[in-house]
């Protein structure tokens, strides 16, 4: 007898392989095999894949992981999954077991929230550094990516790594969403803060209109552009576009709406670090070439 989990359709389809269904429902017989959701709090095993923990977990217990919750999102665990702090794994096995299995992977709710100041540390003081190059351009002059697309493009590659050695490179999913909505609310009080000194100027020279027509033009053609190109051309779907349409524009406020919108749904953040350094150069370059025309 085995549990399968998956679409109604597809299951019509395993049963008739594999035999046919029977009205014993394993999920109520606990006795010797049991399943109990696990947070991952040890930093030992942040940074590991499914595949990994599996072997463990097999080797010492004979158990398994099957699911995944991280956020809202219930997913099924396969093999290159990398788990991060404050996952929630569905662990199955023998039920004589479960609490040693829990003791191993550690299930303190501390993991939700705890950061590691070394790896967050490091990858902002290189982030910073890697922005503040100087990159030299064709025809004289240089520019630099700044300390935003600095850090974002170091934090990139090191939620790609997980794990250097014994340090975890990515940080929980919970505290990594408080940090980026206080970031969020510190840039927008510091660009308010700029602007606001320059608005009774703005509006009391005479081309104050057009310039507020050319930005609206400019910015509704980028979004058009955008969403036409990703949806018609590429066929995204609507939720990472607006991730990549933020993203296009470097505008963290168009990132905050569209997590707002969708609940945090992790495709729009990942849109929006697909293109983010890449529009950020982009406009780099344009500037400095207006400049020179200029």
């Amino acid at each position: 007898m085995v549990s399968i989990v998956g679409s109604p359709e597809y299951l019509h389809v395993v049963t008739e392989a594999f035999g046919r269904e029977s009205p014993q429902i394993l999920n109520e017989d606990r006795h010797d095999l049991d399943f109990r959701r696990i947070t991952i709090s040890r930093h030992i095993h942040a940074g590991q894949t499914i595949a990994q923990l599996n072997d463990t977990l097999a080797d010492r217990w004979g158990a398994r992981i099957s699911r995944i919750r991280r956020a809202d999102e219930d997913q099924v665990a396969i093999p290159d999954f990398v788990v991060e702090l404050g996952d929630r794994v569905r662990v199955v096995g023998p039920a004589d077991s479960l609490e040693e299995i829990s003791a191993f992977l550690g299930d303190s709710s501390k993991g939700l929230t705890d950061i590691n100041p070394i790896s967050l540390g490091l990858g902002m003081a290189v982030g910073v550094g890697l922005g503040e190059l100087s990159i030299p351009m064709p025809g004289g002059g240089s520019f630099s990516l700044g300390a935003a697309a600095g850090v974002l493009i170091v934090a990139l590659i090191m939620a790609r790594v997980g794990r250097v050695g014994s340090l975890p490179t990515a940080l929980p999913h919970s505290a990594n969403t408080v940090l980026a909505e206080f970031g969020l609310l510190m840039f927008l009080a510091q660009a308010g803060t700029n602007a606001g000194g320059q608005i009774a100027g703005a509006f009391t020279g005479g081309a104050w209109w057009k310039i507020l027509l050319l930005g609206a033009a400019v910015t509704l053609t980028v979004a058009v552009g955008v969403v036409l190109l990703m949806r018609r051309v590429l066929h995204m779907g609507a939720t990472k576009t607006s991730g990549v349409l933020a993203g296009a524009q470097t505008q963290p406020a168009v990132l905050a709406f569209a997590n707002t919108r969708t609940n945090t749904d992790p495709r729009v953040s990942l849109g929006y670090a697909l293109v983010y350094p890449a529009a950020m150069i982009a406009k780099i370059l344009v500037t400095h070439g207006l400049a020179v025309v200029a």
